[in-house]
């Protein structure tokens, strides 16, 4: 970090003078919406002052728990990364984001996400694109089949129910990685969020089988949009009823937004085929402590071994270094050691693995790890065992 750069929480006072940095990063309106000004519990926003005490780069920490390997693991996310234009290039946002890394591992998070404005910023960082966040678009009229086949009943949702969604969040979310726990961000309210306009949930003998929250938008004509914001089912059945009631709009709102999508059973009952994508967001993930990972994650039961590893991480050096990576019944463990490496692998490739985006091979085609010994390449393997990363949230 340069040594004119302090870094520090802002104050509640300061965010005006943060936002007014985003905007010119940005863009937005000249006057901060409430929402800029607001302290939040969910949000730590952190300034880059020189020595005069102008804020010269401000970046956001993201603080939630995230499914992963089937527990409700701390993730630490990045957003806002904004320099003062006079300061870019001075190594600014770098120190931020070295300083976020720290407090991320404070908070025992193992991996950190973001939406990059600037990839190759954050790759020289230690991140990795790792997945992107999609919105489709599909004909409302396709959608009609699903009517002939639809099983469960339907009732209305009240604007509490969004919290009390959570078991059935739970659900669907523990058996992927990346997912906000359970009513994370949706507390219980009297009325919807913004752009909500009502919640339709399914039933069968077991309780709640899966829910949609849509928002009707304006107009009935043919670039009428119903935007479904979110959408989880833990049957098939529940996914077909769903998607049946979607389809009664199709004489006013020809198209049908799907916001995020979990995989799974919608991909068997959505004609996909069809989509159009409305908007991609691309995000890279980070290892944030490699020793917190590996002794959170879930390994194979049946799997059992040890491998030496060299990680090169120039800003988090607790990951920098040679460790054994030892494994069994389930479990894993990282040391620090002095013995020759079998792979050595840089930070970014980590990412890559514990996302499920590559495998070792693939790292070393891309010039990120260097397979010293073929014999750690199964071991290592396992990391892909757990599902690719998903993240339906946007922050």
């Amino acid at each position: 970090m340069p040594s004119e750069i302090k870094i520090r929480e802002l104050k509640p006072e300061e965010l005006a003078e943060r936002y007014e940095l985003s905007r010119l990063a940005f863009g937005g309106p000249a006057e901060p919406p409430p929402s800029a000004l607001e302290v939040r519990a969910d949000r730590v926003r952190y300034g880059a002052f020189d020595g005069r005490g102008r804020l010269l780069g401000t970046a956001s920490e993201v603080v939630h728990h995230r499914w992963w390997d089937g527990s409700a693991r701390p993730a630490v996310d990045v957003g806002g990364v904004a320099v003062a234009p006079e300061a870019r290039g001075r190594g600014v946002a770098r120190a931020l984001l070295a300083h976020l890394l720290a407090e991320a591992r404070g908070r025992d998070a193992g991996l950190s996400f973001l939406y990059p404005t600037v990839s190759a910023l954050y790759r020289s960082a230690g991140w990795a694109m790792v997945g992107a966040r999609r919105s489709i678009d599909i004909p409302t009229a396709l959608l009609a089949d699903a009517r002939s086949r639809a099983p469960l009943s339907l009732r209305q949702g009240a604007p509490a129910d969004l919290a009390g969604l959570g078991a059935l969040r739970s659900a669907v979310a523990q058996l992927r990685n990346g997912i906000l726990a359970a009513a994370e961000g949706t507390a219980a309210s009297d009325s919807f969020p913004e752009g909500i306009d009502g919640v339709s949930i399914a039933t069968d003998d077991g309780g709640d089988a899966g829910f949609i929250a849509w928002g009707r938008g304006p107009g009935y004509h043919e670039d009428a949009v119903l935007t479904v914001a979110e959408i989880m089912a833990r049957t098939t059945e529940a996914a077909t009823s769903l998607v049946a009631l979607l389809s009664s709009w199709r004489s006013v709102a020809p198209t049908v937004r799907f916001i995020a999508v979990p995989s799974g059973l919608l991909s068997h009952v959505l004609p996909l085929e069809v989509a159009r994508e409305h908007r991609t967001s691309r995000f890279m993930g980070r290892v944030v402590d490699l020793a917190s990972l590996v002794r959170s994650r879930r390994w194979p039961a049946a799997v059992s071994g040890g491998c030496t590893i060299e990680v090169e991480d120039r800003l988090a050096s607790w990951n920098h270094g040679r460790f054994e990576l030892a494994v069994e019944g389930g479990r894993g463990e990282l040391t620090p050691t002095t013995r020759a490496p079998q792979i050595t692998v840089a930070v970014n490739g980590l990412a890559l693995l514990a996302c499920g985006s590559a495998t070792p091979e693939m790292l070393a085609e891309a010039g990120l790890a260097s397979l010293d010994n073929p014999a750690a390449v199964p071991l290592l393997r396992q990391v892909m065992v757990s599902p690719p990363v998903e993240l339906l949230d946007y922050f």
